[in-house]
Formats: C-alpha cells, structure tokens, sequence
C-alpha cells in the first residue's frame, strides 16, 4: 500500500532546519542535565523533533525542581542562622518562586515536576517545609525511587501544557492531535505520550506557505483522518492549502 505520511515526509517544502530551532538549541545547551538521572539518560541522544520535545518537558521538570530547591536551601540557612519563619511564611515563600515557571495543569493541580506523582508536587506546593527532615528530604538528592514515567502517567495532555510549544488541534479517543507552528506538522499523540503519526504539512511544489487560520483548516483534516477516511483526508489536505495540486495528483496516482 502507498506509504502517504512517508511520501508528504520526503516531499516536504524546506523549513526550518531542526538545528535551528528554538527546542533544540534549548535542548542542547541543557541536554547535560538528563546524565544525572539514568532513567531519563536516553533522551541525552535524541535526534527528532518530537524526542526533542519530550527531552526538554524533562529537562524543564528538573530546572523547576532546581530552582524550588534552591529557594528551599535558602530559606533553611535562615532557619538555622536563628530567623523565625512560619510553615505558613516558607510555603508562600516557595510559591512565589514558581511564578513564570512551566507547569502542567492536572485537574485543580498544578504539576510543576511531571516525574513526581501528584502527591509529590503537592509536597512541593503546599509543605515545601518538609523537605528540610526525613524521609522527604530524600527528594532532593536521592529521588530515583520516587520517579514515575511522566508520560505514561499524564498522556498526551503533557504537550497541551506551558512544558510545550505544541498547539492541541483535535481529540479522538485515546489519541490527540497537536500543531508546531514552526516545523509546519502535525504530531498525532497517544495517550501513552508516544508518537503514533507525524504528517507534514506544505510539499517541495507549493511556491508559497499560507499559515493563518492553522487550526480552523486543519479540522476538517483531522476530522477525516481520525475517522479513517483516507481519500477525504487527502481531498482536505488539497482543499485546506496543505499540498499542491500537482502533489494532490501524485498522491491519487500513487494511491491507484
């Protein structure tokens, strides 16, 4: 059967090369930090876009954990230098160290370490204080044991969150469809937080790339595709300006 995803993949108009990007010169300056901890050590090699992606919503995560920790750090050396300060004054203290930092919003939670569990990030939240005594002060050196696979555990909803620049465009099931406006795709998301399918948009033949209005075109090509419909995906994909016409008849023709 014609491969169709492969084919827009190999005839894709030139974009922005991956090097370039803004995910992976963030990626590379802090892919140094994913050595520390063995479970998360292979995304040090990642080498496409959408494992760029998950590297730097990890790699977040723990520049998040640093900087909370080090606030936390701060506030001990004044406990232990005789300063009084409540439980209620060192939570506050905390929390407004997390403003501007990215986080995922779980339910009322806001989950600001994604490899925690939500009780963990609400330790974080609320008890911030509790870190200074054991056991809980294990989490911030010898944390290993307390990881969970952050994409098994939120999805694909990870990526509609401030750890990501993806654009969520449609939702079927247990799959989801996300938009990146620079690299012009479309990343279909399981609920695993894995890739099932990369479509490329705009082909080597398009003189031009019209990019407004991205996800009200793209709905009907989501549309067809979640209900396998592969001749009107096509037929929208041409209608919606993302192939040619002279792509839209190599596809037919190929299809044949």
């Amino acid at each position: 059967m014609f491969r169709l995803f492969a084919y827009l993949e190999k005839n894709k108009k030139k974009r922005i090369r991956l090097e370039d990007s803004q995910e992976f010169k963030f990626f590379s300056e802090n892919r140094e930090l994913l050595l520390k901890i063995r479970k998360f050590a292979f995304l040090y090699d990642a080498d496409t876009d959408f494992m760029i992606f998950r590297a730097n919503i990890i790699i977040n995560s723990l520049i998040n954990k640093s900087k909370l920790e080090d606030e936390i750090s701060n506030l001990e050396k004044h406990i232990n230098s005789g300063e009084k300060i409540s439980n209620e004054e060192f939570a506050s203290i905390v929390e407004s160290k997390m403003a501007g930092l990215p986080f995922y919003r779980d339910g009322d939670v806001k989950i600001y370490m994604p490899f925690f569990p939500k009780n963990v990030n609400l330790l974080y939240l609320t008890e911030p204080y509790q870190l200074l005594s054991y056991p809980y002060n294990e989490l911030i050196n010898n944390f290993e044991n307390s990881l969970i696979d952050a994409f098994d555990k939120y999805g694909s909803e990870l990526f509609n969150s401030h750890f990501s620049r993806l654009v969520k465009v449609a939702t079927n099931g247990k799959e989801s469809a996300y938009f990146h406006y620079n690299f012009n795709t479309v990343y279909i998301i399981n609920d695993q937080g894995r890739l099932d399918t990369k479509i490329r948009l705009f082909d080597k033949h398009m003189k031009r790339m019209e990019n407004t209005h991205m996800l009200e075109r793209l709905k009907p090509v989501m549309d067809a595709y979640f209900a396998n419909n592969r001749q009107e995906f096509i037929e929208n994909m041409r209608k919606s300006g993302f192939i040619s016409e002279k792509m839209y008849h190599k596809i037919i023709h190929k299809s044949k």
